[in-house]
């Protein structure tokens, strides 16, 4: 299993290196992307015209139409990312929404060993990153907090800060589980919380154990997006149609051990 989501890795990284090469791009990517495309974007075809070539477009579409309808409906908050690595889709956010604080979390060096899951060795991916290249490629750093270092430690001080908008990447159970406990306490009303690879059997299955078993007793229904590694999005309930939520914001919470 491990030697299988090694290969999908760098697999899809020779992809990547393959298509975002101009002659690919020009000949093939455009056309066949455009033709796949919304025809009528929400989020403006400016924005459009960025991404509809990239590898992931039902995911950054999604993304897309979730910070429009929080600008739309002026849903208060600030804007957090969990699991960077090199900042495809910080940027992608960022420029959607420059306004607004923008929290960055990862340990920039990779998995922490600690959340792997158990019996399966040393993880290697995730390495090739920085703090200063993720900035560099996002290039507008107005508004941008980076925190760096493990989940939830680094949550700390933020406990009475509200959300508008949440991307939870970060593939295996500790974090993730403890992410969700965190931001859900934490989202304004109407706010989006969307977690990555739903569907992917990575570390056994870590990012949809941790959903499931969150949102198990919620409110909210998830809904699954047919992006290529099947993220899931829900908006926070909102009371009487508007307001803020009454309930006491609890400390950050522990690491969950699977």
């Amino acid at each position: 299993m491990k030697i299988k989501h090694h290969l999908a890795f760098w697999g899809l990284k020779a992809r990547r290196g393959i298509e975002q090469s101009r002659w690919f791009t020009r000949l093939f990517r455009l056309p066949w992307a455009a033709a796949r495309a919304m025809r009528f974007p929400p989020f403006g075809r400016e924005v459009q015209e960025e991404f509809v070539s990239y590898s992931d477009y039902q995911r950054f579409a999604t993304i897309a139409m979730a910070l429009r309808r929080i600008d739309t409906e002026q849903i208060p908050g600030a804007l957090a990312e969990c699991g960077v690595f090199e900042g495809h889709a910080s940027r992608f956010i960022h420029r959607l929404a420059p306004e607004r604080t923008y929290y960055l979390f990862d340990t920039f060096k990779g998995f922490d060993q600690r959340d792997v899951e158990p019996g399966s060795g040393e993880d290697a991916r995730f390495r090739s990153t920085s703090v200063e290249a993720v900035l560099k490629r996002i290039g507008d750093t107005r508004n941008l907090e980076v925190r760096q270092g493990r989940v939830p430690e680094t949550f700390a001080g933020l406990e009475a800060q509200r959300f508008a908008f949440v991307l939870l990447d970060m593939d295996v159970y500790p974090p993730t589980r403890a992410a969700l406990e965190f931001f859900y306490a934490r989202l304004a009303p109407g706010a989006y919380l969307m977690v990555h690879d739903y569907h992917n059997d990575e570390s056994n299955w870590a990012c949809r154990r941790a959903v499931d078993e969150f949102m198990g007793d919620k409110p909210e229904g998830i809904i699954e997006v047919a992006d290529i590694w099947g993220s899931i999005i829900f908006r926070k309930e909102r009371t009487h149609g508007t307001g803020a939520e009454d309930k006491t914001l609890q400390p950050v919470p522990a690491l969950h051990a699977d």
